[in-house]
C-alpha cells in the first residue's frame, strides 16, 4: 500500500499526471483488487484449474503482445497510446507460464530456509536477474520487439528458471 501511495504520488509530482487521473487509477485499482483477489485465491488453490487459466491466457498475452510489438515497431499504431499494454501483456504473458511451470515442476518455498540462504538466494537472483535482462536486451532488435523479449525473458527467468536452477543447485 506504501509503494501504492507513492507510485501515486510520484506521478503527480513528475507532472504526468493529473491528481483527478492519479486518484481515479487509485480508486480503480483497490477496487479491482479488493473484487478480484478472492477469486484468484480460489484459482490459484486449484493446480488443475489455474494451469487451464495460466496456460491459455498468458499464451494469449504473449502473443498479443508480439502482435502488438511488431505493430508499434512498423508505425501501424500510436505508440504512446499503445506501448504500455505491449509491456503489459509480455510481462503478464511470462508470469503466467512462468506461475505455472514453477508450480508444476519446482514447488518454490520462499519461507524455506534460515536468514542466510534467503539473503542467498534474493542476492544472486537480483543477480543473475540482471545479467539476463543485460543478454537479452543486446540481442539486435527493433526497439518495442527488444522492449517485449527483454520483459518476457526476465519475468519468466525470474519466476521459473531461475527457482528451477536453484532448485536442482539446492541453494533453495
Amino acid at each position: 500500500m506504501i509503494l501504492a501511495i507513492a507510485v501515486c504520488l510520484s506521478r503527480m509530482y513528475l507532472g504526468v499526471h493529473w491528481p483527478l487521473d492519479v486518484a481515479t487509477g487509485f480508486v480503480l485499482g483497490l477496487s479491482v483488487t479488493i473484487i478480484i483477489s478472492p477469486l484468484i485465491e480460489r484459482l490459484w488453490d486449484n493446480l488443475k484449474s489455474f494451469s487451464i487459466f495460466a496456460l491459455s491466457v498468458g499464451s494469449i498475452a504473449l502473443i498479443l503482445g508480439l502482435v502488438l510489438a511488431f505493430m508499434l515497431d512498423e508505425g501501424l499504431c500510436d505508440y504512446t497510446a499503445w506501448s504500455d499494454l505491449c509491456t503489459m501483456l509480455a510481462t503478464m504473458g511470462a508470469l503466467l507460464l512462468g506461475s505455472v511451470s514453477e508450480r508444476r515442476l519446482v514447488g518454490f518455498d520462499a519461507s524455506s530456509g534460515g536468514f542466510g540462504r534467503k539473503l542467498l538466494r534474493a542476492l544472486s537472483g537480483i543477480a543473475t536477474t540482471a545479467v539476463v535482462f543485460m543478454l537479452v536486451s543486446m540481442i539486435p532488435l527493433s526497439h518495442k520487439l527488444s522492449t517485449f523479449a527483454t520483459m518476457s525473458v526476465s519475468i519468466y527467468w525470474v519466476v521459473f528458471v531461475y527457482p528451477l536452477i536453484g532448485r536442482k543447485l539446492r541453494l533453495f
